[in-house]
């Protein structure tokens, strides 16, 4: 009777488990995430909470790359893929890299895509976040008439930045329509070599107006040789430290999406999203993940 007693116990103390462990994973913040390296991964944003992006690993103590793996990175999850604010395919989870020591916030994925193929510098969302209002889907090269515009409001940035304008180079330049009205934003990563061992780098996002486009946003830097990590000015032209576009999503439901950006550095990666706020883009997250030292 004991030995029952004590079965049935310990069978109670299980089924509770589970019972709380299916609970937790089913009221468990929905997330936004980075697809990477050619959509061969996926890296951790933000979870939605109470409408707001907060950051998903790190944010408080109790938020570990364990804990989070054990409920968003399970072999088999899958996700909304997102390009241009709309679905383009799902990313299912392979798996997790939680117990890597320069990788634990992300996870090996399979992206299925009948039309989608991203490499390089073109990246793109992962969402199980409701979009009740999905952007246009637009997501593409500006125009030839539109990158010379484009570049004569660039030159005038480093100009009023007092970076000299020699190599220009417009490494990422996307044309997107994030409220869905038919009038293409354009967000763009420039890059300028003043001399062998400096660099001027750019980020903006430009909007359409009646006379033509202005940048409502814009973050201007010169980096130094000597103020890369590696000491090679040339990891810069690779990436390093320069802003980009990830892609869109409406994670508010509001009309209008925002922009998620991406900014990598030598021992770990940056992520940011910008709002519009009815005059200009503002930002808004910002989340850093470590991944290790240099």
């Amino acid at each position: 009777m004991k030995k029952l007693f004590l079965f049935s116990l310990l069978s109670a103390f299980v089924s509770f488990a589970f019972i709380k462990k299916e609970k937790q994973v089913e009221t468990a913040p929905p997330v936004l995430f980075a697809v990477l390296n050619d959509g061969q991964y996926i890296e951790a944003i933000a979870t939605l909470e109470d409408g707001k992006l907060v950051q998903a690993i790190g944010g408080d103590e109790t938020s570990t790359p364990a804990s989070f793996s054990a409920v968003y990175y399970k072999a088999g999850d899958s996700y909304r893929l997102i390009y241009g604010g709309k679905d383009n395919g799902k990313v299912t989870v392979v798996s997790s890299n939680a117990e890597t020591e320069c990788a634990a916030t992300t996870a090996n994925v399979k992206i299925s895509s009948s039309k989608l193929r991203l490499k390089g510098f073109e990246m793109a969302l992962a969402t199980n976040i409701s979009t009740t209002k999905p952007a246009s889907g637009v997501r593409k090269a500006p125009t030839a008439a539109e990158k010379i515009v484009i570049d004569k409001l660039v030159i005038k940035e480093f100009q009023k930045n007092k970076i000299p304008v020699k190599g220009l180079k417009a490494v990422k330049l996307t044309a997107i329509d994030a409220d869905n009205n038919k009038v293409n934003e354009i967000v763009g990563t420039y890059t300028v070599s003043p001399n062998s061992a400096e660099r001027g780098l750019l980020f903006f996002i430009a909007t359409k107006t009646k006379t033509g486009y202005t940048i409502n946003y814009s973050e201007c830097r010169r980096i130094k040789k000597d103020e890369v990590m590696s000491g090679e000015i040339v990891d810069v032209d690779g990436g390093i430290y320069q802003e980009m576009l990830l892609d869109i999503l409406d994670t508010d439901n509001d009309g209008r999406a925002e922009i998620f950006t991406v900014t990598q550095s030598f021992e770990g990666i940056g992520f940011q999203s910008y709002q519009w706020d009815g005059k200009a883009w503002t930002r808004g997250l910002e989340v850093s993940n470590y991944h290790c030292g240099y």
